[in-house]
């Protein structure tokens, strides 16, 4: 009762349809096509069982007849399909399984030109943020993958053929040498047989030992016996060498000597032996297979379908043979008829303007559309009266602490002076900064009179610890790698956005600016702020604190109770002390509370920063509770422009504070609309938050009201942020059943989170304990919501206390890999309280979601449904990595060890009896790295050669610190005594259990997580634990560092550093993200689409003058996928290898000469200084 065709027509429509179930497929296929019922398959849901039906239609394509009625048939089909291939939202397997499909009736109808033509036409008509180039990009795959297919058809058959012949008489036993079993990047063939089978006596090879079997120090086994005759005992790499396997030497006496009998003597059939490597391969992240990763910057997109390695495609073309040509010739006449090509280049020029650009270390963004419609939509908030609601989902949940006592944050109280500094402090309320933390997370602590330098991702790199907030972390585990003396207790620091090595740093009555090492490793230079403050006039002589200028570098300026200064550090003396260029001093009885420096216009892009004039504005808040605005005068290069001291008077301009809508005290009416006051009563605090674009006001007792401003400056309205009390009701659980309290302090903007909320996190008290307490704040236009920010994990050991406080609030994020096949960028949030313990609160990663459904469960409980013991990393990953031990490039570094890295490296060496022996019982931590410096390939061990491109052919040389990434260690302890034997080592902030009184080897690979944080951070950390016996320092004798060429990791490795620690990265990268996609869609298109026209571009055309200019503007974009594809497309269009490196060199250069002329407007450091920008 149903036409056959009807139901082909329906099985075409329900290709693509991702809420099929398999049943209904079942059905369609019963009706239609009994006997390929079993092509459906059962168990993958609707995707799987769309690609079935798919297949069905593909097959009876290559059956159909040549007459008038299956042609009408097929152009049915083929209608249909166009339909299906329209729809955008499809699942991307069953839009790819669509597109092919249609491919092939279009191919044999005659009609893949016109398909192509209408792909063409419709990019044409699509606005530039649509752009949409999928389907030509799969048509394009298709046409070259259905050349390759006609022509090795004949090959292919002659191929299969002659396989199954030598597979039925055993003549593929082929065994590749087992000094090499398994290549990264080819695709050899497995050794079925150990090795002393294959060749007898010695010969280069790597070989492992087995501490289960007693295989130690020069003896061994050959990796196919490390993987089937040792397969679960404790085996570890050995070296590369001369040495023949003892494993299969003494089979005959395996028994006697109590270990296992060898069984590889006898060769294994050839799929187990391919099957065993294969799981190797597919442990490797270094290996091709495994190459699924990517980066938040890595938004290549898919080339397309290799329809030229599936059969049945083969079949297809082989079934029509003559259509499939003319169709290919056609669509060459299609495309030189209509301008594919000027199309294509057309695309490029227009989403190039996009494309980010590579700034240095740090990469911007120069669109902020979210953040943007938010800060906008505050302005609806003037006059509405404040609603706080409860903030139920907060996904920020305790990841992992420091316990007490592993920092020690507290202002020396030794002698009197100190006292009487700290006393002071207390009195006027000044809060204490004593971290900073740079986008790469590595944090600056301030102990007293000294500077730490650590790390912070390590410490979040839990994923392989079952209860993280049980095992509370120490000093050595936070990476602790060098300090620094400093000549006055530190209350406070600041990190300059524009530069990030620049830090000033103050105290009660001195401040100074510190330039850090560009690895941020110590610190190279100091230069002193002179200001005078009378130390006995505690009243007024303070220091209140100290701000970088926005959008500067270089100028810092510094608050005292009485007045502010300015330095340009560009003009320090021999001498490394600086005086001001420009004061404001305050002309009647008040004194400062607090300031804030703004730069109007909001969001200036680089090239207009340098020419639009901008208004900078000192906000002064007054113990009165006025708030001064001084205008500042800027030169043409954006800097203060003026010298000697301008006076505040009582009358001089201060800021009306528009009420309208407030509520400003606890139980008072909420005031009138187009109300202003000058003050609110003493003043408490000043804080802008440069995102929202908003000025936070406080007094004391009263609410916290957010001031908004127009370009020019001026207040154009307020909202009610806070109340001075916030009730517990509205908190939720707390620790206590109190309200929290000002005044608030500590802010710190976040990003933007769900539904457009932007975060904050501040510090109260609570009501009844005066308990620091800190809060999470969501804003947006519709409200506020608040809850407080708890630690679930106990505080025994962290010793919160009624006592404790808040000394340092730090954001920072890191890149965790989410479901194992692409890296996210997720934030965290270090809080470091007065008794130098660390809780860090994190997102929770999208691998955990489902498990954070349930409130029920804490987030320890969480993580450990989802942790494993051990990672799962290939065996044989070593014999793909360079042994780097004795490079001169490779350093080291360590708190406590000393700061010389030749001398810890001779200490760690395998070519003396030489240790190093940890300064403290409870462990230290190592920094290791590859200096960036040239060096001679011959340098490197085993005669290996490094492929990356920026040793220059012939020379042997090139930067190492670019090229070599640090991926894996080999440690020994045990040799000198057993006594000091670590517990634990911890590897970029995992732990490995070590085994006590034992000498031995440990292989210590980092996963790939690991790694990428490692490059983020700029170096990998090992921490090593406390002794077995409590009594004893840990003892190292000796590490092996590995590594491996960057090239092969770059895929995995975000280039995008989070500059300002936002959520809202994710918003921005989409944009950014899709625009590289369109352009590397758009270049690969165009090599496609000269391949298969086999013509060349004259590069003195229109077009090709397109094309230069194209390799203009990828000359600094940060992604290199872009220009590798660009010169692809060069070889393609221009044969001769001189010209064509011309045209690059070329537009390389003008490139780069015109990104330097706007950069050098922008950025204005004297040569005196000799610091390298960011």
């Amino acid at each position: 009762t149903i036409d056959p065709y009807d139901n082909v027509i329906r099985a075409s429509l329900l290709i693509a349809l991702d809420s099929l179930t398999v049943g209904r497929l079942e059905k369609v296929v019963e009706l239609t096509f009994p006997s390929l019922k079993e092509t459906v398959n059962h168990n993958d849901g609707s995707v799987e069982a769309g690609l079935g039906i798919g297949r069905i239609l593909a097959y009876i394509l290559t059956g159909i007849r040549k007459d008038t009625s299956s042609l009408k048939f097929c152009e049915k089909v083929f209608r249909q399909l166009q339909k299906c291939s329209e729809n955008t939202t499809l699942h991307a397997l069953s839009r790819e399984s669509g597109f092919g499909i249609l491919f092939l009736y279009a191919c044999r109808i005659g009609s893949l030109g016109l398909v192509g033509s209408s792909f063409v036409a419709k990019l044409n008509s699509m606005s530039k943020n649509e752009v949409d180039l999928i389907p030509m990009g799969y048509l394009m795959s298709f046409v070259r993958g259905l050349q390759t297919a006609i022509q090795s058809e004949t090959v292919a058959k002659h191929k299969t053929n002659v396989e199954e012949a030598e597979r039925k008489i055993g003549l593929n036993i082929e065994i590749i040498p087992s000094n090499n079993p398994v290549t990264v990047g080819q695709k050899k063939k497995s050794p079925r047989a150990c090795s002393y089978v294959l060749r007898n006596g010695f010969f280069q090879q790597h070989w492992y030992n087995c501490y289960t079997c007693g295989l130690v120090v020069d003896k061994g086994c050959c990796a196919l016996c490390a993987l089937t005759c040792h397969r679960g005992h404790e085996v570890a790499y050995s070296r590369y060498s001369s040495f023949f396997c003892d494993c299969g030497a003494e089979m005959g006496s395996a028994v006697e000597q109590n270990r296992v009998v060898c069984q590889c003597i006898t060769p294994l059939m050839a799929e187990e032996a391919d099957e065993l490597f294969e799981e190797e391969r597919s442990k490797n992240y270094l290996s091709p297979k495994n190459s699924c990763c990517t980066s938040l910057d890595n938004c290549n997109p898919p080339k397309g379908p290799q329809f030229e390695k599936i059969p049945l495609f083969i079949d297809i073309a082989g079934s029509f043979r003559d259509e499939a040509l003319s169709a290919i010739e056609k669509i060459k006449n299609e495309a030189l008829i209509t301008p594919w090509v000027g199309t294509f280049l057309d695309i490029l020029k227009e989403q190039s303007h996009d494309e980010e650009v590579y700034q240095g270390e740090i990469y911007t963004t120069p669109s902020q559309c979210s953040l943007d419609s938010i800060s906008a939509g505050l302005a609806n908030r003037r006059g509405k009266e404040l609603e706080l609601k409860r903030l139920e989902d907060i996904n920020l949940v305790p990841i992992c602490a420091a316990r007490a006592g592993s920092f020690n944050v507290k202002m020396s109280v030794e002698t009197t002076t100190d006292r009487l500094k700290r006393a002071m402090l207390n009195r006027h309320g000044i809060v204490r900064k004593v971290a900073v933390a740079d986008s790469r997370g590595r944090l600056l602590v301030a102990e007293p009179c000294s500077l730490i330098f650590c790390s912070l991702l390590p410490a979040v790199n839990t994923r392989f610890i079952k209860d993280s907030l049980a095992n509370l972390i120490g000093r050595a585990q936070m990476s602790v790698i060098s300090s620094y003396a400093m000549s006055f207790n530190i209350v406070g620091m600041e990190i300059c956005r524009a530069n990030e090595r620049h830090i000033v740093i103050w105290g009660a009555t001195e401040a100074c600016v510190v330039i850090l090492k560009q690895d941020w490793n110590g610190v190279d230079q100091i230069i002193n702020l002179e200001f005078e403050v009378d130390p006995h006039d505690c009243e007024s002589d303070y220091l209140v604190c100290c701000s970088w200028i926005p959008s500067s570098q270089t100028q810092v300026s510094v608050t005292c109770g009485t007045f502010v200064k300015t330095y340009d550090i560009a003009t320090v003396e021999k001498d490394g002390a600086i005086s001001s260029i420009l004061s404001y001093s305050i002309a009647y009885e008040a004194l400062i509370k607090d300031v804030a420096w703004i730069s109007f216009p909001y969001n200036l892009s680089p090239k207009k920063l340098v020419s639009m004039k901008r208004t900078l504005i000192l906000f002064l808040l007054m113990d009165t509770g006025r708030i001064h605005n001084v205008r500042v005068n800027l030169d043409n290069r954006g800097e203060i422009n003026g010298c000697g001291c301008i006076y505040i008077a009582s009358s001089s301009s201060s800021v009306d504070i528009p009420t309208g809508g407030i509520r400003p005290y606890e139980g008072v009416a909420t005031t009138k609309a187009g109300s202003s006051t000058k003050s609110l009563g003493d003043g408490s605090s000043l804080c802008y938050l440069p995102r929202l674009k908003i000025l936070l006001y406080k007094c004391v007792s009263s609410c916290v009201i957010a001031l908004m401003f127009n370009d020019a400056g001026s207040v154009i309205g307020s909202f009610e942020l806070l109340p001075n009390r916030i009730e517990s009701e509205i908190l939720g659980t707390g620790s206590d059943t109190h309200s929290i309290v000002g005044p608030f302090n500590h802010w710190t903007e976040i990003g933007i989170m769900q539904d457009d909320y932007f975060r904050l996190v501040c510090v109260g008290k609570s009501s009844r304990t005066n308990q620091p307490k800190m809060l999470c704040i969501d804003i947006n236009l519709k409200g506020v919501h608040v809850k407080e920010l708890s630690w679930s994990g106990g505080s025994v050991d962290l010793g919160l206390s009624l006592s404790s406080s808040f000394e340092a609030i730090v954001p920072f994020s890191a890149p965790i890999l989410s479901d194992g096949t692409s890296f996210t960028e997720c934030l965290y949030l270090c809080a470091i309280t007065s008794n130098g313990a660390i809780l860090i609160y994190g997102e929770c990663p999208r691998m955990l979601k489902k498990n954070m459904t349930s409130s029920k469960k804490s987030h320890s409980e969480k993580v450990q449904t989802t942790s494993s013991a051990k990672p799962s990393i290939a065996l044989t990953i070593y014999e793909d990595l360079l042994n780097i031990s004795e490079i001169d490039e490779l350093k080291f570094s360590g708190d406590g060890i000393g700061s010389d890295s030749e001398t810890i490296k001779s200490k760690l060496s395998t070519k003396n009896s030489v240790y190093l022996m940890s300064p403290s019982r409870d462990g230290f931590a190592l920094a290791v790295w590859v200096e960036k410096s040239p060096i001679e390939v011959s340098k490197l061990k085993n005669g290996t050669e490094l492929s990356s491109p920026k040793i220059p052919t012939g020379s042997g040389e090139g930067i190492l610190g670019e090229q070599l990434v640090v991926v894996a260690f080999r440690l020994l302890v045990g040799s000198t005594t057993n006594d000091c034997v670590p517990s634990k080592v911890y590897v970029q902030g995992r732990p490995v259990d070590l085994t006590p009184d034992t000498k031995r080897w440990y292989d210590l690979p980092l996963t790939l997580e690991e790694v990428v944080m490692a490059v983020r951070n700029g170096y990998v950390s090992i921490s090593f634990g406390p002794t077995f016996e409590a009594g004893n320092n840990p003892l190292i004798d000796a590490v092996e560092v590995y590594a491996v060429e960057k090239q092969k990791l770059i895929q995995f490795i975000p280039t995008r550093l989070q500059k300002d620690l936002s959520l809202e990265l994710r918003d921005i990268s989409a944009k950014h993200s899709s625009s590289t996609r369109i352009l590397v869609s758009a270049i690969r298109i165009l090599s496609d689409l000269f391949q298969i026209l086999k013509t060349s571009l004259d590069i003195n055309t229109p077009e090709g003058r397109s094309l230069k200019q194209l390799v203009r503007k990828m000359t600094l974009m940060k992604d290199r996928s872009i220009r590798t594809s660009v010169v692809d497309l060069l070889k393609l269009v221009e044969n001769d290898g001189g010209i064509r490196q011309k045209f690059l060199d070329e537009g390389t250069v003008i490139g780069l000469s015109e990104a330097l002329s706007v950069w050098k407007e922008q950025s204005c450091v004297e040569q005196n200084l000799g610091l390298q920008l960011q």
